[in-house]
């Protein structure tokens, strides 16, 4: 066998620096190279009962033969896949986080995206804030970003009630779908330029 192994794992508690930490998902994964194996990494953190946060990461190492005709291990790269981060700050906004990392992609190639929300309370309550953005190569160089807001109830302005608008912009990307059904999606296509 070429991995042998009494125990694998981890138990019990465990903390960075005082903040709690917990393992998500702790899993072998084959990479994108010849060759590669992974070692992916899912961990969540509490910072109190205000903010959490987590990340998926991968240790890739090289499986290669030594001189004795063995199979070893060489590191060969860290690959952050995604971080995510949640905050509810009592009475004033809520924030809600996610960024994923691409490598290889069949559409996005390599690349990272990402979306932000932020609700308010209280003060501007009802008031919602949402941004998704792309950027990345395919074989060409592109990027997108999205934004959005919402009022609930709506702001009367004279005979016409907004109940939020939203707007973006993209190089080498096109819009698929309507944009009635939410945030607009986008794929990477070189025909298209600035829209």
């Amino acid at each position: 066998p070429y991995l042998e192994a009494k125990y694998f794992g981890y138990q019990g508690k465990a903390s960075i620096s005082g903040v709690p930490i917990s393992l998500k998902e702790l899993a072998l994964v084959k990479g994108t190279k010849k060759g590669e194996v992974g070692l992916k990494i899912g961990v969540d953190m509490e910072f109190g009962e205000t903010i959490s946060a987590g990340t998926d990461c991968t240790i890739f190492t090289q499986v290669e033969k030594n001189s004795k005709g063995r199979m070893t291990l060489r590191y060969d790269r860290f690959f952050i896949n995604s971080i995510d981060i949640n905050a509810d700050f009592a009475e004033v906004f809520a924030i809600k986080g996610h960024v994923e990392m691409y490598e290889n992609d069949p559409i996005y190639g390599d690349g990272f995206g990402g979306t932000l929300d932020l609700k308010f309370k209280k003060v501007l309550d009802g008031l919602g804030i949402g941004v998704k953005a792309n950027f990345g190569n395919c074989g060409f160089d592109y990027w997108e970003v999205d934004a959005s807001t919402e009022f609930t109830p709506g702001l009367q302005c004279g005979p016409v009630t907004l109940f939020g608008f939203s707007g973006g912009a993209s190089m080498c990307m096109k819009r698929e779908g309507s944009p009635l059904d939410g945030r607009a999606k986008y794929k990477p296509n070189k025909h298209y330029g600035l829209g």
